[in-house]
């Protein structure tokens, strides 16, 4: 069961950084495609990973924010133990995508001025309280949402990552205006390694690592919420 997870986890964030980090790869890196496709590779970068985490057998949470909200709201199947499973899964998975967009676009990232730029980001220190505000709140409103969008499609599990998908590209585009929201600690963590091991632009950590702690607070936060809500509505299914 646990090594289940572990792999569910790890494919779904692999699919999910490959996507998505691809689709701004070729967009940032070679300028063959228009901005407006970077809120698509969110789409379909989040629907596929869960296609694959639900193939390889895990719950489909890519994202420690999903599975840190499910732990704090007692969700059948989520305990201390394989929801740490859930999320080394996650971190290794979205390592492993950032090195295999490395090694899909070499060439471009070798003669690019931003090699970083399709990895993660890096947030603007000027901007900071912003963040950390925006990273709560959107870590918080994805949770949620992404918990929501299970609970509505559970009894046709096939339909759960186009619904998780379209809930987390509205909370995308919702937070999308700010300078930098931490949505996703695997997704960012995870490839922000690959790239400092690779030498790919400079990634920063400090800041980075405070807005991962926001977003576990918005997680906790969602996890309460959903708690909250199981008094009134039917959640103890999911």
């Amino acid at each position: 069961m646990e090594l289940r997870i572990f792999l569910g986890e790890f494919f779904g964030l692999v699919v999910f950084v490959v996507i998505h980090g691809g689709i701004l790869a070729s967009m940032m890196l070679t300028g063959k495609i228009k901005e407006g496709i970077a809120a698509l590779a969110v789409f379909l970068g989040v629907s596929f990973g869960l296609f694959a985490a639900l193939a390889g057998g895990s719950g489909a949470h890519i994202n420690p924010a999903v599975t840190i909200a499910l732990l704090v709201y007692g969700s059948v199947g989520v305990n201390l133990s394989n929801a740490l499973i859930y999320i080394a899964g996650q971190m290794v998975g979205g390592f492993v995508g950032g090195f295999i967009l490395w090694v899909i676009y070499r060439p471009q990232f070798k003669t690019s001025t931003t090699p970083f730029a399709p990895i993660a980001g890096n947030p603007n220190p000027k901007d900071l309280f912003q963040n950390v505000i925006t990273s709560i709140l959107g870590s918080f409103f994805l949770a949620l949402l992404f918990i929501i969008a299970g609970k509505a499609t559970l009894p046709n599990t096939s339909i759960f990552p186009v619904a998780a998908g379209v809930a987390v590209l509205a909370v995308t585009l919702a937070f999308s205006g700010t300078s930098y929201s931490m949505l996703n600690i695997a997704r960012d963590l995870g490839p922000r390694l690959t790239a400092t091991i690779l030498g790919l632009g400079k990634p920063t950590w400090i800041q980075v690592l405070l807005l991962a702690v926001a977003s576990i607070v918005g997680a906790v936060l969602a996890g309460l919420v959903v708690t909250f809500l199981s008094h009134f509505i039917n959640l103890s299914e999911f």
